[in-house]
């Protein structure tokens, strides 16, 4: 391997961007790397700013117009040189050497899937900073957070514009499991790697934020249809919680209904106000959120 690609798209968050850029443009590791940052149609501000920098593994390309995460993703591909690519969030802080765990495992592992560990972090802290609190952690598919060589990407391309679907996931949700599926056709190994650890920042939990939340909820929804109809398989069916089970398992977390926005917004406030923010979230995700997941499906 002689370069390794970071895909990175970025959307209007500049203040989580001033931070994870810098981190995981200047790493350590014994071959070139390049950032392919894809300005998925943020507003002017961003596109100032990354005008701004200067770096020699930085790479720009522009949407004039949001296009979502598939379509960024697939520009980041065609922009990218490397002979294999990290598909990286824009809010994931990472240390120096995490491309130097992901480059490991996809020298070693030959025709691999690298799979790096995401853990979750409130406080938006520079890399070696960020050990406060992580929430969590995960290490199984997902392209906020994956090593894949370039050779099995275009193996499994259906369109010229790159592995990912984006004619059908143009919402939130479901994209990268989808692009999974289709490797997994051609039996890459898939290397479990936490060295190559990436801090996920989230921000604390505000009521605000709830009618945003229930959106993005019944976007993966529709998309879960999506994913379930180009791949009628009952292990996607089980994934997205299409069953008659999870239906009766969340009709029951929520009472029926009973329980949502509104009967549970005065105790989600006053928890907030106590700071028992994680607890609130929690309440949250299981009786609103997810119920509201279901009932889109």
């Amino acid at each position: 391997m002689n370069l390794i690609s970071v895909v990175f798209p970025v959307y209007n968050n500049l203040d989580v961007i001033k931070v994870t850029l810098p981190a995981i443009l200047n790493q350590t590791l014994p071959i070139r790397h390049e950032v392919v940052v894809v300005d998925d149609g943020s507003g002017p501000e961003l596109a100032t700013w990354l005008a701004q920098q200067s770096h020699p593994a930085l790479r720009v390309a522009t949407h004039a117009q949001n296009k979502g995460r598939s379509a960024a993703r697939n520009t980041g591909f065609r922009a990218s040189k490397g002979d294999a690519l990290v598909f990286l969030d824009s809010d994931v802080i990472t240390r120096p050497d995490f491309l130097a765990a992901h480059a490991a495992a996809l020298t070693e592992g030959g025709s691999c899937l690298s799979l790096g560990r995401l853990s979750d972090v409130v406080r938006l802290d520079p890399p070696e900073a960020a050990t406060t609190d992580p929430i969590g952690g995960h290490a199984h598919f997902t392209t906020a957070n994956v090593g894949i060589p370039r050779a099995l990407l275009e193996r499994v391309q259906e369109t010229p514009l790159g592995p990912f679907d984006e004619a059908t996931f143009t919402r939130y949700g479901w994209e990268d499991l989808e692009l999974e599926r289709r490797l997994r056709a051609h039996a890459p190994r898939r290397m479990r790697h936490p060295a190559a650890a990436g801090l996920h920042h989230c921000a604390p939990f505000a009521m605000a934020d709830l009618p945003g939340m229930i959106a993005k909820e019944v976007d993966r929804a529709v998309m879960a249809r999506a994913f379930y109809a180009k791949h009628p398989v009952f292990a996607v069916r089980l994934m997205a919680q299409m069953t008659p089970l999870h239906r009766v398992l969340w009709e029951i977390f929520s009472l029926g209904g009973l329980l949502n926005a509104r009967s549970l917004g005065p105790l989600l406030h006053w928890l907030v106000a106590q700071g028992r923010v994680r607890l609130a979230l929690v309440i949250a995700r299981h009786c609103i959120l997810n119920p509201a997941y279901i009932r889109a499906l």
